[in-house]
């Protein structure tokens, strides 16, 4: 970790990492176990929670976005063929600090494995969502009946205007406290996640 101390070093960190330990079964479609009941996103959030009640470390303020939306995204066995390097690839996509890292990992793992599969690629593009979640104090993205429902901690960067210009189009609602939907036909069924990200960064304070 000491020599490794730039943005976006934390692919170098995953791959030595890769020479001290592995990681289990957790990866592509086919899972099992306590994860095939929770799914990876929310039983990676999970364990982390638990590593820092152990260490004592969690703040009333912190944001670790629960995102519950349906998507494609996994990384295929003959891109990565090592099981162990592939959870940690996975680790490194979904922890991006900011917008700028996740852009350099995606570029990494372009340069490293070649060009970027779909599943792959959602699993970036998710990156970025996690990220914007995080700026604009979002606790929890999920899909509701016809909604996708943002559960806002706090709105200190979020622009009121852009919220209310959603809601002034038909597009948006307020259910109730800082809980905010956007309909889910607002975006195109294959687009959901390039939608999404767009729309966080539209409602991101300048």
């Amino acid at each position: 970790i000491e020599e490794h101390t730039e943005l976006g070093s934390g692919f170098k960190i995953a791959m030595k990492d890769l020479e001290i330990r592995g990681a289990g079964n957790l990866l592509g479609k086919d899972q099992s176990g306590v994860i095939s009941d929770v799914g990876i996103e929310l039983y990676s959030k999970i364990m982390a929670e638990a590593v820092k009640k152990v260490k004592g470390s969690i703040g009333e303020e912190e944001i670790e976005p629960l995102i519950d939306i349906v998507f494609n995204g996994y990384i295929p066995d003959d891109y990565i063929q090592e099981e162990k390097e592939r959870f940690s690839i996975y680790k490194v996509i979904m922890r991006a600090k900011d917008t700028h890292e996740a852009t350099q990992l995606s570029e990494q793992v372009k340069d490293r494995y070649g060009k970027i599969p779909e599943p792959v690629e959602n699993l970036i593009k998710m990156s970025f969502i996690k990220v914007l979640c995080k700026k604009l104090g979002i606790r929890e993205l999920k899909e509701k009946d016809q909604y996708y429902t943002l559960d806002f901690i706090h709105q200190r960067n979020v622009d009121t205007k852009a919220i209310a210009h959603t809601i002034q189009s038909g597009r948006g609602k307020i259910f109730a406290g800082k809980l905010f939907g956007i309909k889910r036909e607002s975006f195109s069924h294959d687009h959901v996640l390039d939608g999404m990200r767009s729309f966080l960064e539209s409602i991101l304070k300048n």
